[in-house]
């Protein structure tokens, strides 16, 4: 399975910060919305601005081998068996 992924070492962090710091400002003029409201408007600018300024690659999801296995596990396991 292949799953997209962000290159964080690879972002616009000028551009990204700039977003941020609107969106700080636009959410500050906000003073009566509710809290679900002020949650969506964050969440919904941040997934946009992380597409915007954040560069991505797609890999390929490898299910056998699990993240928690490393070789010291293995070599357990083995020789508990």
């Amino acid at each position: 399975m292949k799953r997209k992924v962000f290159t964080y070492h690879k972002a616009n962090q000028d551009g990204l910060r700039d977003g941020l710091q609107k969106l700080h400002d636009d959410m500050r003029t906000l003073q009566d919305a509710s809290a679900e409201s002020l949650w969506t408007m964050f969440k919904v600018s941040v997934e946009s601005l992380m597409n915007t300024f954040i560069p991505t690659k797609v890999i390929k999801d490898n299910h056998k081998k699990k993240p928690w296995i490393n070789n010291t596990v293995f070599l357990l396991y083995l020789r508990s068996r």
